[in-house]
């Protein structure tokens, strides 16, 4: 065959004239252009091989085997392009191109040699910024994709970050699954993360297989709930599993030092998230709802010293939250009924009868208390069975809640609500409009003791303040000065109202950039009012100074200070602060004074406290004083409140779709994985995410001292 024979570019001009498979006249066009061509290019000493034509040929129909359009290739067409080519090139010259299958796409031992070329590179390009070929590579897959795929940019993040131990040992199993599931990886996810390591020279990351086999023993085996109503763990099995993975993590000399007999205290609550996929699966439940049933251990001490031994950091977060059961359907009286028994005796079997683990050889008594407090106020009232109650915690009404003169102590016990609630059944007591001195609210079969939901959600007490201060400006802003919302009872002001909450909203937005109380256009309830928006709004003075500018100038003075007075409360009730109570309850005292005497000005007194104000105002104190005089943080309901959204993030993207049972047991697993103590413990010291959010958490839980309510709260705290 001539030497000046280019095959490829027979290959690319049969490519670009894509005839047809199989196609005899293309073929032949392709077969005489071609022998046209050599025998333009031979000489007397190199005749033409009609063998060597037949195989290039060959190859070229190979080629155009692979093509899908019928357009035809004329021999003189063929022929033209490829003497001009020729001419071209025998004139002038160029330099052959290297073709070549994607990367992915080659085999093993070609991957290999790219692999070394592209890996020279890399650490020359390492050697000249004076850094390692992990932290190169880290750094430039964070910069790539930190646009684009947040994912694939945090793993670059984290290879940043474990560069330091690259060197000296193997990354450990569970610092592999806390960056697995705290980057939300799959499989694939994980296993590409792997070979991306591997190919920088380094070999950090254990196989996937190895990551599985640890994370099956985080948690005890996953329990279908019968009726196809939800996944669970058994609860005595899951809190057992909990408390031995806290103790391995502790030190080798605090182990062996343990007591025979330990105290172990957990906050325990049941939350219902919506917005959820529907897939179509096996036995299919159709329902956007779950609801979530998790605990979180808090302290464990010594039975005998009451001496701490281990004690949570972070109480709020999500990821110290363990799963126990994932319910379908809403967090309604008939759902609850139809299986919270289980969990509800399974859990006062525990309390009862203590469970016994292993340490060193040993067997430990544990003695486990699980107080409900991470609920929020509907969940209370549906479980109490107090739904027509003002308040669940005392026996008063709307009205009896605005006096003045008169302090409401925690008086509601579970036996009032169960004997009045067997006098409604019986007939003994009938229902009817007026009778709250007798019925006291009742209005179903209690569903839990309620002196076990004696409480108050600190989350969700600072939202319920700044919705009754909206309510508050809002008609300050109309001059409406009544508390009801009914069109029918507001008659013309209806509109007023109304337009004033646009303004208002208007305003703040223009003034402060946040936008609050804006109705969930999806109409599933709720607004876009979150702890985050009142803590921008209420932190300060600038924003403050916002709000109190839309109502009249002569209310001006007194709701600035009624705004730093809720806040002040609210924040010190979701705080771990040690607080003097007598000062507080004082203060709690004077704010309601203050709340509904300072705005009725020539007026009536229209101002009503809601149940959660009312709650806050009358009985946050006894409750501080109850926990010892410090604030309820460690109790509040935000980490379960924020593993909703991570629930519907696993639901869609790391569980399976092959059945229900099969997508809530991978979501159950996944949520007790997360928080696992001894993931969590792998996290990387330098994680500076992590610090971040431990700075944020707390700032939050405290209130900012140089700022609007200096002179409120340097008085009411005894120690920070």
């Amino acid at each position: 065959m001539a030497t000046n024979i280019r095959l490829s570019e027979a290959l690319e001009l049969y490519d670009k004239a894509r005839p047809a498979p199989k196609c005899k006249p293309c073929r032949e066009a392709v077969q005489t252009a071609l022998q046209n061509f050599f025998g333009l290019k031979a000489d007397s000493e190199n005749p033409i091989d009609q063998e060597e034509t037949n195989t290039l040929i060959r190859v070229i129909e190979r080629h155009q085997a692979k093509m899908r359009s019928k357009k035809r290739v004329t021999e003189e067409e063929l022929n033209r392009v490829l003497i001009s080519r020729d001419t071209e090139d025998s004139a002038e010259p160029k330099k052959k191109k290297k073709r070549s299958l994607p990367l992915d796409c080659v085999g093993p031992r070609q991957m290999w040699r790219r692999q070394e070329e592209l890996l020279a590179a890399v650490r020359e390009a390492a050697t000249e910024e004076n850094t390692s070929v992990a932290f190169l590579l880290g750094s430039l897959i964070n910069r790539h994709y930190y646009h684009s795929n947040r994912k694939l940019a945090n793993v670059g993040k984290h290879l940043m970050e474990f560069e330091d131990e690259a060197d000296k040992e193997k990354v450990s199993v569970a610092a592999a699954s806390n960056l697995k599931n705290y980057n939300n990886l799959g499989r694939e996810g994980y296993q590409r993360v792997v070979r991306t390591v591997k190919t920088s020279g380094l070999d950090l990351l254990p196989p996937w297989k190895a990551v599985r086999e640890f994370e099956k023993t985080t948690h005890p085996k996953v329990q279908n709930i019968d009726g196809g109503l939800g996944v669970r763990f058994n609860y005595r099995d899951g809190v057992t599993k909990s408390i031995e993975r806290i103790v391995a993590t502790l030190d080798e000399t605090v182990r062996i030092a343990l007591p025979d007999e330990l105290d172990v205290e957990a906050k325990c609550g049941l939350d219902g998230s919506g917005s959820h996929s529907i897939f179509n699966q096996k036995g299919n439940q159709h329902t956007h709802n779950i609801v979530s049933y998790m605990y979180t251990p808090l302290t464990i001490t010594s039975h005998s010293t009451n001496a701490v031994i281990w004690k949570e950091t972070s109480p709020t977060s999500p990821s110290s939250c363990r799963p126990l059961c994932l319910l379908l359907g809403k967090e309604t009286d008939d759902s609850l009924k139809s299986y919270y028994h289980v969990l509800a005796a399974e859990r006062d079997d525990l309390e009862r009868n203590p469970i016994v683990i292993d340490v060193e050889g040993r067997s430990i008594r544990v003695n486990v208390k699980l107080p409900m407090t991470m609920i929020d106020g509907k969940m209370r009232t549906l479980m109490s069975g107090c739904g027509g109650a003002f308040c669940i915690l005392c026996v008063c009404t709307r009205e009896e809640a605005r006096n003045l003169d008169e302090s409401f102590s925690i008086n509601r016990t579970g036996q009032q609500v169960a004997d009045i609630w067997e006098k409604l059944e019986s007939g003994q007591l009938k229902k009817k409009a007026g009778d709250q001195e007798s019925r006291q609210g009742v209005t179903q079969c209690p569903i839990m003791d309620l002196e076990v939901l004696q409480s108050i959600s600190p989350l969700h007490a600072g939202l319920r303040f700044f919705d009754f201060l909206l309510k508050i400006i809002y008609r300050l802003e109309c001059s409406v000065f009544v508390w009801s919302e009914e069109q029918g009872v507001l008659g013309r002001c209806y509109q007023f109202l109304q337009a004033a909450k646009k303004k208002v909203r208007a305003a703040v937005k223009e003034g402060t950039g946040v936008a609050m109380d804006i109705p969930d256009s999806t109409g599933k309830g709720g607004t876009s009012t979150s702890g985050n928006v009142v803590h921008t709004l209420l932190s300060k003075q600038s924003n403050i100074d916002v709000l109190v500018s839309l109502v009249d100038e002569k209310y001006h003075s007194n709701l600035k200070e009624c705004i730093s007075r809720c806040y002040t409360i609210t924040k010190l009730y979701n705080s771990d602060m040690l607080i003097d109570v007598e000062a507080y309850r004082q203060f709690c005292k004077d704010t309601k004074r203050k709340l509904l005497t300072d705005f009725n000005g020539n007026k009536t007194e229209w101002i009503y406290l809601t149940p959660t104000v009312h709650s806050i105002l009358e009985h946050g104190a006894d409750l501080i004083e109850a926990n010892d005089g410090r604030g309820l943080l460690s109790y509040s309901e935000s980490g379960l409140e924020c593993n909703n959204k991570i629930l519907r993030l696993i639901r869609i993207s790391l569980s399976r779709k092959t059945s229900q049972a099969d997508n809530l047991s991978d979501c159950l697993t996944r949520l007790a994985i997360r928080s696992d103590p001894e993931v969590r413990a792998a996290v990387p010291e330098g994680r500076v995410q992590t610090k971040c959010r431990q700075k944020s958490a707390v700032l939050r839980a405290q209130y900012p001292f140089e700022s609007l309510s200096d002179y409120f709260i340097k008085g009411l705290i005894l120690e920070g």
